[in-house]
């Protein structure tokens, strides 16, 4: 589901509208990934608690009990960031071999008596309630086939991806 506020400075009222987007699945939730300079925001407006680890130091950020995850590598562009809601369990990891790799091999170096195993394995995270589609052009999709909406296909009702995507501003 989207939040599209992106016209709109971030705050608390923002992200509970978001957060009702998923409705009675909201309780899910667990966790927030933002941009660092969203996290700063936040932080200028007193939103951010300090829960402290089992030694009493205080280094666990969260936001209405929501884990905070830090990342730069979320979007943000032209001003206007992304801040995604998760709920536990919403990503997935896979584990496979491409159909055109031959998952096991074995080479000896006879000269050296060295003998050689090789395995190719391919891991995938991804969010539940969505299937792969598409057709890479490689022997796996890229990373600009993967962002390609119309390459995915969603198997399960949006309320339970447990995934929102808030698009905002910070100034």
């Amino acid at each position: 589901m989207v939040a599209d506020n992106s016209a709109d400075k971030i705050d608390a009222e923002m992200l509970l509208d978001a957060k009702q987007l998923l409705g009675d699945a909201a309780d899910k939730l667990t966790a927030l990934g933002m941009h660092s300079a969203t996290y700063t925001e936040l932080q200028k407006q007193n939103l951010i608690e300090y829960i402290p680890n089992a030694r009493g130091e205080v280094d666990f950020p969260s936001y209405m009990k929501y884990r905070i995850i830090i990342d730069d590598g979320v979007p943000a562009a032209g001003g206007v960031y992304t801040t995604y809601l998760f709920a536990s369990g919403s990503i997935a990891r896979g584990e496979g071999v491409p159909p055109t790799l031959t998952p096991t091999a074995t080479d000896r170096d006879e000269a050296m008596s060295t003998d050689y195993l090789f395995n190719r394995r391919a891991f995938v995270l991804h969010p539940r309630g969505v299937s792969w589609q598409g057709a890479p052009v490689g022997v796996t999709p890229s990373n600009a086939e993967l962002a390609v909406g119309t390459n995915w296909k969603r198997v399960s009702e949006l309320k339970n991806m447990g995934i929102v995507k808030l698009m905002h501003t910070i100034k």
